[in-house]
């Protein structure tokens, strides 16, 4: 994994805790943003193909919209495509005037057949183009591909302790420039998690080489004077 860093530090200092003798007494701290982002290679790929049934009577729209999973597994066979899922939705009543009811199906594949640099691309392009031309064949809408992370917990935690460790070297600076010390940290605030809008790239993500999470996080320290 990789990382670009983007960071800034505020000094603050904390209300007195009290009145009297205790106004005297308050805790410089220093805020500091910390910016992280993490990659890893895709793991699955994700269609969705939705149909949109018209017919005479309600009925027969809804007959046609529960008709699509069979139609697709079919589809699937004959073209030798092999997902790791199936999953239809139910359907969904959408205008009652005009009869129509909208089906949607997810399929997702594994991105391993499509991980090798020379033959993956040409492999990753015909897995696309049998789905459109499948999802053109019955009557559908096709979105996608839609490239994903095999485990986004593990990206965000990941990304969660880089941004975290960014984060105090700001801070230190500041404290330095105040001839003090960080002493604790007092909060860890996760401002915002994104996914496939790296730090200081311009590429287009996902794509079949990475996706990417981002964290930023604000991490306030107190400091102490230095003994």
């Amino acid at each position: 994994m990789h990382r670009f860093i983007v960071m800034a530090a505020v000094l603050m200092v904390l209300p007195p805790f009290g009145l009297g003798a205790q106004e005297e007494l308050r805790v410089p701290v220093v805020e500091s943003t910390g910016k992280a982002t993490v990659y890893a290679p895709p793991a699955t790929v994700s269609f969705w193909l939705h149909r949109t049934a018209r017919e005479a009577s309600m009925e027969g729209s809804m007959a046609r919209a529960q008709a699509l999973e069979k139609e697709v597994r079919a589809a699937l066979t004959e073209n030798e495509l092999s997902p790791l899922l199936v999953e239809a939705i139910a359907p969904a009543v959408i205008h009652l005037t005009d009869n129509m009811v909208i089906a949607s199906l997810h399929l997702q594949f594994s991105m391993t057949p499509y991980a090798s640099p020379r033959s993956g691309p040409g492999q990753f392009a015909r897995l696309c183009a049998l789905v459109a031309n499948m999802a053109k064949a019955l009557e559908c809408e096709a979105q996608g591909p839609l490239l994903e992370a095999g485990d986004e917990s593990a990206m965000i935690k990941a990304a969660t302790i880089q941004a975290t460790e960014n984060a105090y070297l700001p801070a230190s600076g500041v404290a330095q420039a105040l001839k003090s010390t960080i002493y604790a940290v007092d909060t860890v605030v996760v401002d915002e998690v994104r996914w496939n809008k790296p730090l200081r790239s311009e590429a287009v993500e996902p794509n079949l080489r990475q996706v990417s999470c981002t964290v930023t996080v604000r991490v306030t320290y107190s400091l102490g004077s230095r003994g």
